[in-house]
């Protein structure tokens, strides 16, 4: 495949950032969905996710979407969706992803490398 339009959602979208940077020639379009731009550092919500357990309430999940806030208007489908996708996840999937997202290199445009002499 030559080229695709690639879609993140949620921590997803720091892989297609990263995707997107690393192989710009196969990445025709990039949708960014729900996801941070950034998170560097402890984040403020992190004491919050810490004390997880499952099952989890459907209203700490629809809460959570207010950790980021939107850019554009979605549909209430939308946010059904990352509502239902949330409750699914297991509190230990939470913990991961956020500890994951706290300690990943932000995705950025590298410097083209010397071939070796």
């Amino acid at each position: 495949m030559p080229s695709a339009a690639v879609v993140g959602s949620s921590s997803g979208g720091y892989v297609a950032q990263q995707l997107a940077i690393s192989h710009p020639q196969k990445v025709a379009a990039l949708v960014l969905l729900g996801c941070p731009l950034s998170l560097h550092r402890r984040a403020p919500f992190a004491d919050e996710v810490d004390r997880l357990a499952d099952p989890l309430d459907e209203n700490w999940v629809r809460d959570s979407l207010s950790w980021f806030p939107l850019l554009h208007e979605v549909p209430a489908w939308f946010i059904e969706d990352r509502v239902r996708d949330g409750l699914r996840m297991p509190a230990h999937a939470w913990k991961a992803i956020l500890n994951g997202l706290s300690g990943a290199t932000r995705p950025r445009k590298r410097e083209p490398s010397m071939p070796p002499r």
